[in-house]
């Protein structure tokens, strides 16, 4: 039991480290739009840097998300298929 906790434990942060990147790049991509619509296109390049410690951060958290995905693989026996 101590595995599956630990697995499902995983899970949860691999999501909420996925989920930190794509709100970043979210939040770097709306600014960017209403700073271009308000004329202020010399801030659009000052929303890049955001761009790149989102794309990272998505990264890591589908590398966690995929590492325990594989790891349980490893861990649990097959079952037989139902007949």
């Amino acid at each position: 039991m101590a595995i599956e906790e630990g697995f499902r434990r995983l899970r949860i942060v691999g999501r909420w480290i996925l989920l930190a990147g794509l709100v970043l790049e979210a939040v770097t991509l709306v600014a960017a739009v209403v700073a271009m619509v308000l004329g202020r296109g010399e801030f659009v390049s000052g929303f890049g840097f955001l761009a790149a410690l989102g794309l990272p951060v998505c990264v890591l958290g589908g590398v966690i998300l995929v590492a325990v995905w594989i790891a349980e693989g490893f861990v649990h026996p097959r079952r037989p298929p139902h007949s």
